[in-house]
């Protein structure tokens, strides 16, 4: 079984590569336009094993996503990971708080993230 990742932004092409990337390295990957629906696929895709998200979108934003999965004890073992273009240290203390893993500022290299998730074992 494909072990499961969900890229949660409101830009597709922001995410396209890595979400080709992600398909040919044998991940099966869900996508998600903001927070909302990102948390909604993750309660319904239990099996997902890590969350990639942006921060600013509509809806619900990044890191208020993040902050509600951390609530739902059913998805505590999810790990999250930040890509977005805000790098501020409140942002990223909100994060940590919320249990993100890893802050990934945008553009980033597809294959260096590939990296790090293999890296720490998903």
């Amino acid at each position: 079984m494909k072990n499961k990742i969900l890229l949660v932004d409101d830009h597709k092409s922001a995410i396209y590569e890595l979400l080709i990337t992600l398909q040919n390295n044998d991940y099966e990957v869900l996508e998600a336009r903001d927070g909302l629906e990102g948390l909604s696929l993750l309660e319904n895709n239990l099996e997902i094993k890590l969350v990639i998200s942006d921060h600013y979108m509509p809806n619900m934003d990044g890191l208020t996503m993040c902050e509600k999965i951390r609530e739902n004890q059913e998805l505590n073992s999810v790990v999250i990971f930040m890509a977005t273009t805000e790098v501020s240290p409140e942002a990223k203390t909100r994060g940590k708080n919320a249990g993100v893993k890893a802050w990934i500022t945008k553009p980033y290299d597809p294959e260096l993230v590939l990296k790090v998730i293999k890296q720490i074992g998903i």
